[in-house]
């Protein structure tokens, strides 16, 4: 029991940001915490509002005494269980996930030969009599049992009682005034409808389901009827349901496709990070300003600039960025060093031996393997349909893709004309840069006279070079994006064995593949436009789905931060894009292996080929974080917002992997190889 006591106690001071504390804010967190998890707490009208506890004892008055099932164990594991969950959404979709829908089959309505209401012992009016001369003899004389109040003839003694008004069958006697009476009956409308459906509540005892009745359902939960309610409301409408209480977003809030382009945006500028000790700091380009990222951002997307006002824009960035304009004395130097200048010749020695040193030709054909595996995932996917999947597969076939770099930068004539504006000289460097700076800024303001359909992935990622390191997938193009880069030891080797290419750079473009199919990638249809190119029908399928993915991970607890989980709304996406992409690329090996025959083991390892496909597929995400170090990944938002530690990346993926759990012969019902697994495709 929680004392009248309780008072607001502020974080401690090494935990507060800048130095202050909202306390309202502060106020309201607690509040919404201690609501989630069942505890006491002081309300906003200063109303102690006392906690929840496990009832001692279940009552139940059904036929079948449903709570002699559930013993006092049973009982504390499901409310230790629901109310450990971290939020309120969570836990309404863990109560969705235990009620089914089940429809009622309408019975037939029984016959009767006759219907002889009693009035005061006076039978009914013979059927010649008009209804209206009825009623006018019921208020004259005597009251009456039933009555209509139509023009219609009112059925004699020997009526059928099938043909009888609801009103008139439901109600067989009357007090004292016939004019209430009337108006009773007016209202009990005929109308009335029939029970469709009904809904079966479930407690998930031993992993299986046990039905039982509302009641018990409602007190092992603690929670209340209307909130079921609202649950079964959602339900029957495929929808999931969503927090309307304190912070959640009102109706004018910004919808979170338009801030993850927010976020994308600021993400994209490059970010200098000072060298030396102490905690490194992140610094942008000196001639930017929060202002003028807006204005880019409103030429970038001109649709939303009634939508993101510059307010929003700077709380955001403000709050999810960790960024300083220009950069500091010592820096300075290490500028020089990277000045643009390189770029008019970023790659000497790329035209004598890019064509005998990069394998495109062995990168397409991998390209080319998982897009057919996913052209067959797609095709047997049951829960899709066929409009959809002919719609999905066109998707994935109109996909444009580049592999290794631009053939222009092979070509000294495309080079020459490219650079035909920049006139550089020995004389001064700080000359160089700002003719530099000019030239680029001028070749950005280019890009806005170009066709929104023209696709120049790479072209436009000129200046990072194709020396990068990771695939992309661009939804506003639908182009999916494989730089030279990425395509070196250890990641991709001609000399390795297929299931290690498979494994490392298979996975990682069928993950960035995948990304044209996930939460945010179905915004766009093929041509990377914006719009509804799926029924409503199939979005809430898509979403039911999701649901599982969610629930997946915001069960990942993070070993090194006690109580911290993994935020499985906001990884969605790469979570997603994780297990298919895994999926596609251990089927493209299949295919590989059957149609060239198996490979030949590597010497001194005890893994099957198909064991070091996993392996692989784990080691390109391999790497220590210390708590501090995860303390600083939940604080960067830049990071937390958009994918899971990798940690539980890998082990969320392989736990969706029927084909893991089968290689390294799981037992059922372990954490690798739980019984229900979360797929889309």
């Amino acid at each position: 029991m929680y004392s009248s006591s309780f008072e607001y106690v502020p974080p401690p001071p090494s935990k507060r940001k800048r130095g202050v504390t909202n306390t309202d804010k502060y106020a309201r967190s607690v509040i919404r915490k201690s609501r989630v998890k069942g505890e006491g707490y002081i309300n906003y009208k200063g109303k102690m509002v006392l906690p929840k506890t496990v009832p001692a004892e279940i009552i139940c008055n059904c036929p079948k005494k449903c709570n002699k099932s559930i013993s006092d164990e049973t009982k504390y594991q499901i409310w230790n269980s629901f109310y450990s969950l971290d939020s309120k959404n969570n836990q309404d979709i863990y109560l969705q996930t235990l009620i089914e829908v089940k429809e009622v089959k309408r019975r037939k309505k029984k016959k009767m030969d006759a219907i002889e209401p009693i009035v005061n012992d006076t039978p009914f009016p013979d059927a010649s009599v008009n209804s209206t001369q009825f009623l006018d003899a019921g208020v004259n004389n005597t009251p009456f049992s039933c009555a209509i109040v139509d023009n219609n003839l009112f059925p004699g003694p020997n009526a059928n009682k099938a043909q009888l008004p609801d009103a008139i069958v439901n109600e067989t006697h009357y007090n004292d005034s016939t004019v209430n009476n009337t108006n009773a009956i007016a209202k009990k409308s005929p109308t009335n409808k029939t029970k469709s459906r009904t809904f079966v509540y479930n407690l998930k005892i031993n992993g299986r389901f046990t039905p039982v009745c509302k009641n018990v359902f409602l007190q092992v939960h603690g929670v209340s009827k209307d909130r079921i309610e609202r649950m079964t409301t959602l339900l029957v409408q495929n929808k999931t349901p969503v927090d309307m209480r304190g912070k959640n977003r009102s109706g004018n809030a910004i919808p979170s496709n338009i801030i993850y382009l927010i976020h994308d945006h600021i993400s994209r500028f490059e970010v200098k990070e000072t060298s030396g000790s102490g905690k490194p700091k992140k610094y942008l380009d000196a001639r930017l300003n929060i202002s003028k990222m807006y204005q880019m951002f409103q030429t970038s997307y001109p649709d939303l600039k009634d939508k993101v006002k510059y307010s929003f824009y700077y709380k955001y960035f403000k709050e999810n960025f960790n960024y300083t304009f220009g950069l500091p004395n010592g820096d300075v130097c290490s500028k020089c060093e990277n000045v643009a200048v390189k770029q008019k010749d970023p790659h000497p020695n790329l035209n004598n031996n890019v064509k005998s040193t990069v394998p495109t030709e062995m990168a397409k054909e991998l390209v080319s393997s998982l897009k057919s595996t996913f052209l067959d995932i797609i095709s047997s996917t049951s829960w899709l349909d066929e409009e959809s999947k002919n719609v999905t597969i066109e998707k994935v076939l109109s996909m444009k893709t580049e592999v290794g770099y631009p053939r222009d930068m092979l070509s000294t004539d495309f080079m020459e004309t490219f650079y035909a504006k920049l006139e550089l000289s020995t004389e001064s460097l700080l000359k160089n840069m700002l003719k530099m700076s000019r030239f680029l800024v001028y070749n950005e303001l280019q890009k806005l006279n170009r066709p929104v359909e023209e696709n120049r992935p790479m072209v436009d990622n000129i200046y990072k070079g194709p020396l990068q390191s990771s695939a992309n997938y661009f939804a506003t193009k639908n182009a999916l994006v494989v730089p030279m880069g990425i395509m070196r030891p250890p990641i991709f080797d001609l000399e390795n064995p297929e299931y290690l290419n498979y494994g490392r750079l298979g996975n990682e473009i069928a993950h960035e593949m995948s990304h044209g199919f996930e939460n945010i990638g179905l915004q766009y249809d093929k041509d990377g436009k914006e719009s509804h190119w799926w029924s409503e029908e199939m979005k809430n399928k898509f979403w039911m789905k999701a649901k599982c993915f969610v629930e997946q991970y915001n069960k990942y607890v993070i070993d090194e931060l006690a109580e911290k989980y993994v935020d499985g709304q906001r990884t969605l996406h790469e979570n997603i894009a994780d297990s298919t992409g895994l999926k596609k690329a251990f089927m493209s090996y299949q295919k590989y292996v059957k149609e060239n025959g198996k490979e030949p083991k590597l010497p001194g390892m005890e893994f099957t080929n198909q064991q070091l496909f996993f392996i692989s597929f784990a080691q390109m995400k391999c790497e220590v974080r210390s708590k501090e170090g995860y303390e600083e990944y939940i604080a960067d938002s830049t990071t937390s917002l958009l994918q899971t530690p990798v940690k539980y990346r890998v082990n969320g993926a392989l736990a969706n992997s029927e084909f893991f759990a089968a290689v390294f012969k799981c037992p059922a019902g372990g954490p690798m190889s739980q019984e229900k697994r979360c797929s889309i495709w």
